[in-house]
């Protein structure tokens, strides 16, 4: 299973095109047909906004880690970059006593 397969299905199942999907989340239709169809790996702000639009949690969009052929270790630095910074705009007020 890859992003693509994830990506196809949850919109099928909720009667959605190509075009509005990409159109909700602020993207031209081609950009999300290639992250769709596996030409292309989204982003995670591109997956954070599916994840909402879908009202999904962001863990439905990934695929299982074993459908990984190659780990790109700068990838994950990027998505885990990004993790910290929306929980440090969003939730550090919680850690602090």
């Amino acid at each position: 299973m890859t992003y693509g397969t994830n990506l196809r299905n949850i919109p099928l199942q909720k009667g959605l095109s190509q075009a509005e999907v990409a159109n909700a989340i602020g993207l031209d239709q081609s950009t999300y047909s290639r992250i769709e169809s596996d030409q292309s790996e989204p982003k995670a702000s591109i997956l954070m906004k599916l994840a909402k639009f879908y009202e999904v949690d962001i863990n439905a969009l990934y695929p299982p880690l074993n459908s990984y052929k190659v780990l790109n270790i700068n990838y994950l630095y990027a998505n885990f970059t990004l993790l910290f910074t929306v929980f440090d705009e969003h939730y550090s007020n919680l850690l602090v006593g």
